[in-house]
């Protein structure tokens, strides 16, 4: 009987991260949409940045304040064998993602972006 509530709560858990996962992913991106065109701002790469800034702040808040999550001590060799390849595909990723923006509507880069939990 225990382990069948923990699996639900699990799937539960499971569902509630996917769908913060997309509603968050859905905001930004509309918002960024709305950046770029209603108040005609032409810096792609700020709007980037803004977005790092926030994500430190909130991993600090989440760590360092709330302790919700572990603070995870990693080999500095690991940081430059794994971890700045990942960080630097990401960025390039949050960047290109403002960049293209501008050009393509907003139904087209979700409809692109919902691809990423299934790769």
């Amino acid at each position: 009987m225990e382990e069948g509530r923990f699996l639900q709560w699990g799937v539960f858990r499971s569902l509630l991260a996917i769908l913060q996962w997309w509603g968050f992913n859905v905001t930004v991106i509309i918002m960024n949409k709305w950046i770029f065109q209603k108040l005609d701002f032409k810096f792609p790469l700020s709007v980037s940045c803004v977005h790092f800034i926030c994500s430190s702040i909130g991993a600090y808040l989440v760590i360092k304040v709330l302790k919700l999550k572990p603070l995870i001590a990693v080999d500095p060799e690991d940081r430059w064998k794994r971890i700045f390849p990942m960080s630097f595909v990401f960025c390039i990723n949050i960047v290109l993602g403002n960049v293209s923006l501008r050009y393509i509507p907003v139904s087209f880069m979700q409809t692109i972006k919902s691809f990423t939990p299934a790769t």
